[in-house]
């Protein structure tokens, strides 16, 4: 059964009933989806005021732009019970530019209540309207206990991995980051000796892994330097530096 954006109007205008929900984990594996859908859907968010845990994946086609990630972001801003975000864009966006993620982030800032960050966005290999600053700035402003951050995107960069570093570092109560940059060919040794450096700042760290997936221009070396590094950190337990390569 194919369905449209009529239907989905339907399946969450009477969110108001699940009120009492804890937890949502949704798949969402729907043909067709469009910026309208995630519009329709961001409105129904705002009655599920007493969530504490969202799970949201996106596996099917849609090609998002700067609209429907900032109506989905005015939806997420309203659950002011919410602790923990996983978000996981499994999909193709050639629209998508810095605009949209300044946005979203924003709106994410919203929930004081937010501790824990779960942000996969790997379907932006090819998107050439979003440029480093967009990912690199995206945690400005933020006070978490755990990100879990995973990107696809030949667009991120050395300056990139120093923002994301400069942010991370700003974060007082920071307790676990997981990491991965995939396919990216304008990450270096040197954006790596930066962000470990930024790391190097922070004093509640105790879980640290970084992993770097086709990165052409990183080196072995490198990440095995900065793993060693960041295990003198008093406040760590465990730090997994990790480069994969094609075969």
């Amino acid at each position: 059964m194919k369905s449209t954006d009529v239907g989905r109007v339907y399946l969450w205008k009477d969110l108001k009933a699940l009120s009492s929900l804890k937890s949502i984990h949704l798949n969402w594996r729907l043909q067709n989806i469009t910026n309208e859908a995630l519009k329709n859907f961001s409105k129904g968010l705002k009655e599920l005021t007493s969530l504490k845990y969202l799970s949201l994946k996106f596996q099917s086609y849609i090609d998002l732009i700067d609209e429907g990630l900032k109506s989905l972001g005015e939806g997420l801003k309203r659950l002011k019970s919410l602790e923990s975000i996983w978000l996981d864009f499994d999909s193709y966006s050639s629209k998508l530019s810095d605009s949209g993620l300044y946005w979203f982030s924003k709106a994410l800032q919203k929930i004081k209540s937010l501790k824990s960050l779960s942000f996969w966005f790997r379907g932006t290999t090819y998107c050439r309207c979003m440029m480093h600053k967009g990912f690199g700035d995206f945690f400005y402003g933020f006070q978490l206990e755990n990100i879990d951050l995973s990107l696809a995107s030949s667009n991120i960069t050395d300056e990139a991995l120093s923002s994301i570093g400069r942010y991370l570092g700003t974060m007082t109560s920071l307790r676990s980051i997981r990491l991965v940059f995939q396919i990216s060919f304008s990450i270096t040794d040197q954006g790596l000796n930066n962000l470990g450096e930024f790391l190097k700042r922070t004093n509640s760290l105790r879980d640290i892994t970084i992993t770097f997936e086709y990165c052409q221009n990183v080196t072995r070396g490198a990440c095995h330097n900065l793993e060693k590094d960041l295990l003198q950190l008093n406040s760590v337990d465990n730090v997994s530096i990790n480069h994969i390569v094609w075969i």
